[in-house]
């Protein structure tokens, strides 16, 4: 889930997204000047990443905590943007003691509790282009970025990671908006190395709604662990929706409804399959197998900006895959 506060010509306090949830938050100065650069501190919080097993086994957490800077020389929220940014952070585990010492938990989330802490150092480039007619409740326009970072730049962590979401709004008038929308994303380790398990993509209803949080995506499916999502290497993702006002309500109650189709792949496992130090090794599945879902949900355009409470049904999915019809968010889909 992820809160966006850009505001224009704004110095950004930015919590960039790995493979969970982030938080952006920006500070837009009364009198900025057109064009004006901004150099703006950012940290992140990454996490839970929640591996939860099909029997419902206490999740494990994975957590990161990192700080950076980013230049941002976009002047304002309708044409397009380019930004640099440099990134340091600690990407560690929390995970459950029990789970590890009773042999619950995947050999690869073991690994990476045993592991601890691991320092990540990481370069990277942002390039935005925005025709939105309003930002925050977009009805027409097009909004793209794409978005490439280095890791490797001292730290233990080395990769390569390109990313990209691209959504278009059309409005056919009385309130009703058209969306659609599609995202990709790859990460590649170099240097001889394997992908860290904090640094991979997991598939859940940011990408998919209808699916639980890592509900898809490579998975560890050794007999007697708790089956956890070990995350995967690349993943695209695209929805459609239509929003309307709800008929009956005045405006100002500020209700909206809307209808969705939701499909998306992850997969690419790029971690170690065998521990010789836990003397275990992985039974990883990982299908490119087309997760798709279609559903409802409630808009309220609060003033702090859309919550939403999305219904969905899984139409298409694995058999190991975990769903969870119900969900709650803030910000746009």
């Amino acid at each position: 889930m992820t809160w966006n506060f850009w505001r224009s010509k704004s110095c950004a306090f930015a919590l960039f997204a790995g493979s969970a949830f982030a938080l952006s938050l920006s500070i837009a100065p009364a009198e900025a000047q057109k064009a004006e650069p901004c150099i703006a501190g950012s940290w992140e919080l990454t996490g839970p990443l929640a591996h939860t097993g099909l029997a419902g086994k206490e999740p494990a957490f994975l957590a990161s905590l990192g700080t950076g800077i980013m230049l941002d020389t976009r002047d304002n929220e309708f044409t397009p943007h380019q930004g640099v940014f440099y990134q340091v952070g600690v990407l560690g585990t929390k995970g459950s003691a029990e789970r590890v010492a009773y042999g619950e938990a995947s050999a690869a989330v073991k690994q990476a509790v045993l592991n601890g802490a691991v320092l990540t150092s990481a370069v990277g480039t942002t390039v935005s282009y925005s025709t939105l007619d309003n930002p925050r409740d977009p009805h027409d326009g097009l909004r793209a970025e794409v978005r490439q970072d280095v890791a490797g730049l001292g730290g233990g962590v080395d990769f390569l990671r390109s990313t990209g979401d691209v959504r278009y709004y059309k409005s056919f008038g009385d309130g009703a908006v058209a969306m659609t929308r599609v995202q990709s994303g790859t990460i590649a380790p170099y240097g001889g190395q394997t992908l860290p398990l904090t640094s991979s993509f997991f598939g859940g209803p940011a990408l998919v709604r209808g699916f639980a949080p890592n509900g898809f995506g490579p998975r560890d499916l050794t007999a007697g662990t708790s089956m956890d999502n070990i995350g995967g290497s690349s993943y695209w993702a695209t929805t459609a929706q239509l929003t309307a006002p709800i008929p009956g309500l005045p405006p100002e109650v500020a209700l909206k409804g809307a209808f969705f189709a939701d499909a998306a792949s992850l997969w690419g496992y790029r971690g170690a399959t065998s521990f010789p130090a836990l003397s275990q090794s992985l039974n990883v599945a990982d299908s490119r197998k087309i997760r798709a879902s279609v559903g409802a949900s409630l808009i309220w355009d609060s003033p702090l900006g859309a919550l939403h409470v999305d219904y969905a049904l899984p139409v298409s999915k694995t058999n190991y895959d975990i769903t969870q019809r119900l969900s709650f968010g803030a910000g746009p889909f």
